[in-house]
């Protein structure tokens, strides 16, 4: 059919259909991403989309009439605001909408739910087209649902198997063109009803085994998704008497494989019964996980209540499933107390463990898809964004964007300002967070400003202080998708750092407090934060923040003599009006353009288990995720050089992973590294003095001091470190009259650095 514009149906349907897929993930869609998150469906998984009913809007008569054709948009009496204009009543109006296709592929019809008019109707718009598709010519198993969202609920689930397809009636009704589609499969062995048996259906195919998915009373697909999640609709399936599919004959020794496998345990899987209770079915009994799971990875902190088989008695403790001595000193408590296999028990443990880890993953991984998805869409200049897009084409990317932060004030760190910038652009991505560690006056709180300066001016929040309680107190998404630059984390009390960590690790803040009613009466409150960013801290006692250095990527300011020159060189050409300050500016701001047209691409890494970081690495679960984030990070900002893929994610690649190596390594030596950065510098500062007078030399503060030019305190701290971690020892002397020190570790960390780096070089080396 072709319309009076020209095109035809199927292409305007494509056109149309496009948009409301854009539509979904407007900043404005609140609504229709909250009435799905809430049905448990994601238009990542499934084909959805949101007619706001404006597509038409600014659009000529042209336009219009080719959707007033194929029945979208019809004339309306309703009022307009010049003579001579049309009004028209759109089909779906604030509604969500999925396609229906037909044997070719191409959307044919559309189905619309009204979501801000309550009980109104489902519709369609005309009666041609399949949901999801016409059914694959070899499918062996087809589920017939009665309504379309039955059939994307079960679609969403993803507890088909392969060789498995849905089909969707028109809300009930069987159409011909439903027939004439299963008439054409080729390998069908089975159809599955579900929740309403269809009789003609079954006349029409009487040879075909079928059988029955009952759905409780009450009860749509969806509401099994919603209340019982991929599990309990597997679980339904599985339960459900279906007509088994005949088997080709088999001989004997078949016949015996088949008889053993038969009596091996199922799959291990979680019950999900809801947000508060999972469950698992053990060796020793039933276990339930009580509350939420912490989304801290370091841990598995759970309630844990076990319900023993043969008694029926009822164990609860709250427990570490990470933590191996608590698990073993549990089992032996359990049979000691109850005579519970303590085998079982710890084999039962461990099962749960990986499981609640990996659900915990798909949690957070869903949670921030949702937050990436409502990020606010900024805009440029066209202009200024083409320039953005033909910066981040262009080959040798990173030290092209390393040179324009060398333009802009930053002299030196090469390795530390780029990987700066990454990590501060991850707040759209995954976000990083990152630690400036130095002593006073290095330059630490300049780097991290500058480097601030080169990201979007909406996207940045930057404190100089932050007060116990503030965090909790932020509306909506405050602090979703920025940049937070803290200046001085020295400033920050035991609880306002204690919420800051949290927002890390968990992406929000709950706080629970009283409130008064509308009668005044005292009721408890519960408040949701969320807080997806990326930050930059600068400080100058790393040791103190054990919990914050776990979170974040530490790394060390060059306090050399050189790197002194090269500062106060810059300081005094700038002063004395040498620097281009335009040319400063237009390098910033084509910076931060390159942040904002980067799109919200999902990055997959094929290489991700062949890196393995050293495993002498302190805290080395999370640096290998905030290692594997970093490369991501990389792949990301190259994105338009990059292949993507169908599912539409851009693909690392091996150049991808030796560019975050050289970047990242300094950052993974820190958490290798006994000393902090500072105490390190300054311990290889003062052995290459004291190696020129042999390594029996005896010292005092004083003379290293004057040396390496540093203040009393400063020196005092680091000689007090070194001591401590018995790197220096007191060869004579007393507390009255001084002390005289010795060195006593004099290994060599240069070529523990470089074996490392070359063992990561030639892992990354075997991917090519």
């Amino acid at each position: 059919m072709n319309t009076s514009t020209g095109n035809t149906k199927q292409e305007l349907l494509k056109s149309l259909f496009t948009s409301f897929t854009t539509g979904i993930r407007a900043r404005k869609s609140v609504e229709p991403r909250t009435w799905l998150e809430k049905r448990e469906l994601n238009p990542n998984d499934l084909q959805i989309g949101f007619n706001s009913g404006q597509f038409h809007h600014r659009k000529d008569e042209q336009f219009r009439q080719g959707y007033v054709d194929i029945g979208v948009l019809k004339e309306s009496d309703a009022p307009v605001k010049q003579e001579g204009m049309k009004a028209y009543t759109c089909f779906g109006h604030y509604g969500i909408v999925f396609p229906l296709l037909n044997e070719q592929g191409e959307i044919v019809n559309l189905f619309a739910i009204r979501i801000k008019i309550k009980n109104d109707n489902p519709l369609y718009l005309n009666q041609d087209g399949l949901y999801p598709c016409y059914p694959n010519l070899y499918t062996k198993r087809l589920f017939i649902t009665e309504t379309l969202m039955d059939a994307a609920s079960l679609l969403q689930s993803k507890v088909l198997d392969k060789g498995d397809e849905v089909l969707a009636l028109f809300e009930g009704t069987l159409m011909q063109q439903h027939i004439d589609a299963i008439k054409k499969i080729k390998q069908l062995q089975q159809i599955i009803f579900v929740g309403k048996e269809i009789t003609k259906l079954k006349e029409q195919f009487p040879d075909m085994p079928n059988s029955f998915v009952k759905l409780p009373d009450g009860h749509t697909m969806n509401d099994m998704l919603v209340n019982y999640q991929a599990e309990g609709i597997h679980k339904l399936l599985e339960e459900t008497n279906q007509a088994k599919v005949p088997e080709p004959p088999v001989n004997t020794a078949q016949s015996e494989i088949q008889k053993h496998l038969s009596n091996q345990p199922s799959e291990k899987t979680l019950l999900i019964y809801n947000t508060q209770k999972i469950g698992y079915k053990g060796q020793a009994g039933h276990y339930c996980v009580l509350g939420t799971l912490s989304h801290d990875l370091g841990n598995m902190i759970v309630t844990l209540q076990l319900v023993e088989r043969h008694t029926g008695k009822t164990q609860t403790k709250k427990i570490d499933l990470f933590d191996n001595i608590q698990v073993q000193n549990y089992c032996n408590d359990l049979y000691e107390r109850s005579g519970l296999n303590a085998n079982e028990v710890e084999a039962d443990i461990m099962d749960l463990a990986n499981l609640l880890s990996a659900h915990r993953d798909k949690q957070i991984e869903k949670s921030e898809i949702n937050l990436i998805s409502s990020r606010p869409a900024q805009t440029i200049n066209h202009e200024k964004e083409k320039e953005a897009v033909k910066f981040l084409s262009e080959s040798k990317l990173l030290q092209r964007i390393d040179k324009l932060i060398g333009l802009s004030g930053v002299t030196g760190e090469e390795n530390n300002r780029t990987l700066l910038y990454l990590c501060a652009s991850t707040y759209k991505t995954n976000p990083l967070h990152v630690l400036v560690q130095s002593s006073s006056g290095s330059g630490k709180s300049h780097l991290i400003n500058t480097i601030k300066d080169f990201m979007p001016k909406e996207d940045v929040i930057n404190w100089t202080r932050v007060t116990s309680k503030s965090l909790y107190h932020y509306q909506g998404n405050d602090l979703v998708n920025k940049l937070i630059v803290i200046q001085d984390f020295d400033g920050l009390d035991e609880e306002a750092q204690f919420a800051f960590r949290e927002a890390q690790s968990a992406k929000y803040l709950i706080s629970s407090s009283v409130e008064r009613d509308k009668f005044q009466n005292l009721q408890s409150v519960s408040k949701r934060v969320d807080a997806y960013f990326s930050s930059l801290t600068a400080t100058t006692h790393p040791e103190i923040y054990f919990d914050n250095m776990s979170r974040s990527i530490i790394i060390g300011v060059d306090e050399s003599e050189a790197q002194t020159r090269r500062i106060v060189h810059l300081q005094n050409r700038r002063i004395a009006g040498l620097i281009d300050t335009d040319r400063e500016q237009q390098a910033k701001e084509l910076l931060q353009n390159c942040i904002r047209v980067l799109k919200p691409y999902q990055v997959i890494n094929r290489y991700a288990d062949k890196i393995q970081l050293p495993i002498e690495a302190k805290m080395l679960r999370r640096l290998n995720e905030q290692f594997q984030n970093f490369i991501m990070q990389v792949t990301y900002v190259h994105q338009f050089q990059r292949e993507i893929d169908d599912k539409g994610r851009v693909i690392t690649t091996p150049e991808d992973i030796k560019t975050a190596v050289d970047l990242f390594f300094d950052a993974i030596w820190l958490k290798i590294d006994e000393l902090d950065s500072t105490t390190r510098q300054f311990f290889e500062r003062m052995k290459a003095y004291l190696k020129k007078h042999g390594t029996n030399k005896t010292f005092t503060q004083k003379e290293i001091r004057q040396v390496l030019n540093q203040s009393k305190s400063q020196c005092f701290r680091n000689f007090e470190t070194l001591h401590r971690m018995e790197y220096i020892s007191i060869a004579s002397g007393t507390a009255n009259k001084g002390y005289q020190y010795k060195v006593t570790e004099w290994k060599q960390v240069k070529e523990q650095r470089e074996k490392i780096k070359q063992e990561l070089y030639a892992q990354v080396n075997a991917l090519r």
